[in-house]
């Protein structure tokens, strides 16, 4: 073997190993972008979903309802007045299997701090005290605002990324926030 054919057969072997490494270093990237991608979307998905009830509540002149269910990893919007037992009157949403509230994955006591410095608890809550695990209504009334303020937490799973849909109670604003999750369990 020549000492040129040896220096271009080592150049190959270092681009080769170069690339290999680069290549797994953004398989493992690309996985994290798309799982925060998925979140940033069901998340969106939720807040759009939120705001149309709002919207349809004063457009209709209806009072409508969204039941979230921590533990099923599901909600579901109505589109008329009681129209949740009544087929074709209702919106169901699954979340995929690695976002949801974080009940849906044994998380018992999920927490954040808001833009206020106070810390909110519960994968969903909206004005109740009971049990975590029963499920959560918000009624947007016929004026636009809701029955009462609270929070959704979404997250995904197995990071723990997690985001947020905040409703105001006073002005039924609708938005989305980011927060720095962290579990109560202890």
């Amino acid at each position: 073997m020549t000492r040129k054919s040896a220096h271009i057969l080592f150049e190959l072997f270092f681009w080769l190993a170069l690339i290999v490494i680069l290549s797994g270093s953004f398989i493992s990237l690309s996985r994290d972008v798309l799982q925060q991608r998925q979140l940033d979307i069901c998340i969106s998905t939720l807040a759009e979903d939120l705001q149309m009830l709002r919207m349809k509540s004063v457009s209709t002149h209806q009072n409508l309802k969204a039941v979230f269910y921590p533990t099923q990893n599901y909600y579901v919007l109505e589109t008329e007045e009681n129209g949740l037992d009544c087929p074709g009157k209702y919106i169901k949403r699954t979340f995929p299997t690695n976002i949801g509230y974080p009940y849906y994955f044994g998380i018992a006591m999920p927490a954040y701090v808001d833009e206020y410095g106070n810390i909110c608890s519960g994968s969903v809550e909206f004005g109740y005290s009971g049990s975590p695990l029963l499920p959560r209504t918000v009624t947007f009334k016929y004026t636009g605002t809701p029955s009462a303020g609270g929070h959704i937490i979404l997250t995904s799973f197995p990071d723990l990324r997690s985001s947020v849909v905040i409703v105001k109670v006073a002005t039924g604003r609708i938005r989305v926030g980011r927060v720095s999750f962290f579990s109560m369990d202890s």
